[in-house]
């Protein structure tokens, strides 16, 4: 018997979060529905993977409730809260649990919850620190999960402990994001001058790839400052400015690029679907968000791709990387520890393909899709008592 679930995200951009919710979705297609309360990219890839899905459009006015927003910008979107609330709630009745897959998703269905009755899963994608979310988003979450979530899943063991110290009290499981590795596997069979010839990437330079939207904590701009101390390098950057308030920062991203000592070796893909194509063909992947990552997914998958990885030492990303064993890390934000261990990497290619033979095998081990499933499906028994297998 597999079980019916209501899955609730706010968006419909393609981030992490939506990438792990495919994935974890995938299984039970047949019996389950996403809600989004917007069209976009995301929805299209529920559409493409055959994941039947509904877009409550009532939820539009809470994408426009910011991070670090007032209780005013809050109380005017109570009416939209509102309706899309009752929406879920329509939709709730005829399942065995709900999963908000985000914070602006919990709030509908926490309602929803309290007024059917259904069990509330809750995975939290995201660092409950100031440094993310303003003092009224933390309580307002954390106050909601306490009252109304059977279950906190968490992405890492840094977000459980950022839960934790606002003041979570639910119990809690680890639900890590799981990779597919069978695209990085066809990936790193592929000729990478190959590669490189069809992304118009130079052949004989190195090429550090950084892959995420384009938004000022995600720090593309620290990959560019260290590309001064790297004069051979040249910076891959693929992504978007995917949400309102990023498009200033890709246009100081370009202006940056446009520096005599930059020029021609700053490539900027945009938004692109053969991120292990792209992986494969860089000598090193670099992660370089000045803040704390909650988990790291493409950490995770610059190391499936085989290719050695310099990150952020902040966050989930040390779960994943044991320095000088499979990965490097370097400070948030400081481009000259940046440049040094990417060069370092380059000075040692022996070393650098070992960190990422050691790299791989450890996200193989740890951060499959049978072990998150696993993890789901006993966060599905722990809240509804019973056992379930996918159909």
């Amino acid at each position: 018997m597999s079980p019916r679930i209501l899955f609730v995200d706010h968006s419909g951009a393609l981030g992490g979060a939506e990438l792990f919710l495919l994935d974890l979705a995938r299984p039970y297609a047949d019996t389950s529905t996403v809600v989004t309360f917007e069209p976009g990219r995301f929805t299209e890839q529920l559409e493409a993977h055959g994941l039947p899905h509904r877009i409550l459009e009532s939820g539009a006015a809470l994408q426009r409730v910011r991070k670090s927003g007032t209780w005013m910008q809050g109380l005017r979107a109570l009416p939209a809260l509102a309706r899309t609330a009752h929406a879920v709630a329509q939709q709730a009745r005829s399942y065995d649990v709900i999963f908000a897959n985000s914070q602006k998703a919990l709030l509908p269905a926490a309602w929803a919850a309290q007024r059917t009755g259904t069990p509330l899963i809750w995975m939290v994608h995201d660092l409950l620190t100031p440094e993310h979310f303003g003092w009224m988003q933390r309580q307002l979450v954390t106050r909601i999960a306490n009252a109304s979530a059977a279950l906190v899943a968490v992405n890492s063991r840094a977000t459980a402990r950022a839960f934790a110290k606002g003041g979570g009290t639910g119990p809690v499981i680890e639900i890590p994001n799981g990779l597919d590795p069978a695209p990085f596997d066809r990936a790193c069979q592929k000729d990478p001058l190959a590669l490189r010839t069809a992304f118009d990437l130079t052949h004989d330079a190195p090429v550090l790839g950084v892959f995420s939207r384009l938004a000022e904590w995600k720090g593309q701009h620290v990959l560019l400052e260290a590309l001064h101390d790297l004069p051979t390098a040249h910076a891959l950057i693929v992504g978007e400015a995917a949400f309102p308030g990023d498009e200033p920062y890709a246009e100081r991203l370009r202006t940056q690029a446009a520096h005599p000592a930059l020029r021609g070796r700053v490539h900027f893909a945009g938004h692109r679907s053969d991120i292990p194509e792209l992986m494969a063909a860089c000598t090193i992947v670099v992660h370089t968000s000045t803040a704390a990552e909650p988990f790291g997914r493409m950490v995770a998958e610059g190391l499936l791709a085989e290719r050695p990885v310099v990150a952020t030492e902040a966050g989930g990303v040390p779960e994943i990387i044991r320095p000088q064993h499979s990965g490097l890390l370097v400070p948030p934000g400081d481009a000259t520890a940046l440049a040094t261990a990417c060069q370092s990497l380059l000075d040692d290619p022996d070393w650098a393909a070992a960190l990422a033979r050691t790299g791989a095998a450890h996200v193989r081990t740890g951060y499959g899709l049978e072990r998150m499933h696993a993890q789901f499906e006993d966060a599905l028994r722990r809240v509804t008592l019973r056992t379930y297998v996918n159909a």
